[in-house]
């Protein structure tokens, strides 16, 4: 898959897993236990790309992810993860 930038270049996407559109609400809890909600924008197999403001997080830290149901309004069980980018 190809992709073309701002500038008119195209550039291959060199994902292993195709990204699939999310607009869900997550809480990430950072390694210091502060929970923000952020907004999922979309996930592959292996990733999920997160907005979020500046949480103050590096590359390799590990967050927890937790899903919210909007339908019961409870949060899903927490998965743990690698900030990456």
């Amino acid at each position: 898959m190809s992709k073309t930038t701002t500038a008119g270049i195209q550039s291959v996407e060199r994902r292993l897993h195709t990204r699939h559109r999310a607009r869900t609400t997550v809480y990430i809890t950072t390694p210091h236990g502060r929970k923000k909600l952020c907004r999922a924008v979309n996930l592959s197999a292996t990733g999920v790309f997160v907005e979020t403001t500046n949480l103050g997080l590096r590359k390799g830290q590990q967050v927890d992810l937790a899903f919210v149901s909007l339908a019961e309004n409870v949060e899903e069980p927490n998965l743990g993860l690698l900030i990456v980018r």
